[in-house]
């Protein structure tokens, strides 16, 4: 059995033969596992709602709105902060775990590097810039939300639907204590 220590970093690859780019992930603590847990709660009713049946609800052929009762008009409302809950746990998430990124570079060519605030997390800028990076930001955000249940163990990640491994994503050996 392996236990983690706050200080340590999960090293997880993401990308395959020249385009691999290294990130550095740390264990969340009880607190912030639980904090992050319950943000959860409020979308946890829409769970297996695919866009498909949400659209065919609320519009029209034409694509417009279809809020014609307060019913409709209140479980839009629930739908839409139900989004921006979804988007602040998943940016929280990845602030809360992700510390380090090796082998991006910025449109000059220079290296890329997280900036860390004082409280030793990724800044809102840094976050900006890592979600807006598409081959990227799907794993991170899979490799954090990971977290919450404990920390991925070495080797492939798997699909949690399929059960097939998910091509790209590869958790490396964990490192003791803080990267230079």
């Amino acid at each position: 059995m392996i236990i983690n220590r706050k200080s340590d970093r999960i090293v997880v690859e993401f990308g395959v033969g020249e385009n691999v780019v290294t990130a550095f992930f740390v264990p969340l603590t009880v607190g912030t596992k639980a904090a992050l847990s319950a943000r959860v709660a409020p979308f946890v009713k829409f769970a297996g709602k695919d866009s498909a049946s949400i659209q065919a609800k609320f519009f029209k052929s034409d694509g417009s709105l279809d809020l014609d009762t307060p019913e409709k008009q209140q479980e839009f409302q629930e739908i839409m902060q139900c989004k921006t809950d979804i988007e602040i746990f998943t940016r929280e998430t990845v602030r809360e775990t992700l510390r380090e990124i090796r082998g991006l570079k910025d449109n000059d060519g220079q290296g890329y590097q997280v900036v860390l605030g004082a409280d030793g997390k990724p800044t809102d800028d840094s976050l900006d810039e890592i979600m807006s990076c598409d081959e990227l930001v799907s794993g991170v955000i899979r490799i954090g939300q990971m977290m919450l249940h404990g920390v991925p163990r070495e080797g492939q990640i798997m699909d949690p639907v399929s059960g097939e491994p998910i091509p790209g994503i590869l958790v490396k050996k964990s490192l003791k204590g803080r990267l230079n």
